[in-house]
């Protein structure tokens, strides 16, 4: 199965949801997840990609696209600040 069916199979039928790629370092989790937005993106569907890498590699991969989809948006979460602010809250 191509990355073309498997965004296929993930959005038939659907309206919303959650994709998550996970693995050890260095298996092209940020590829693949970047690749993943950008058809789902294509397809019309508003998608937010976000990342916790500190070397936010996503970032280099967009770049390499040139234009992006008016329904992607990218964006980066730093841990260590959100574990700062989850502990001054609670």
């Amino acid at each position: 199965m191509g990355i073309d069916q498997l965004v296929d199979e993930l959005c038939k039928n659907q309206q919303n949801g959650l994709i998550m790629t996970m693995g050890k370092g260095g298996v092209g989790k940020t590829i693949a997840a970047s690749a993943i937005a950008v058809l789902l993106a294509k397809k019309g569907f508003e998608v937010l990609l976000t990342t916790t890498d500190p070397a936010a590699h996503i970032q280099d991969f967009i770049e390499q696209l040139g234009e992006l989809p008016s329904t992607l948006t990218v964006e980066r979460i730093d841990p260590k600040v959100e574990t700062q602010r989850y502990t001054e809250k609670y």
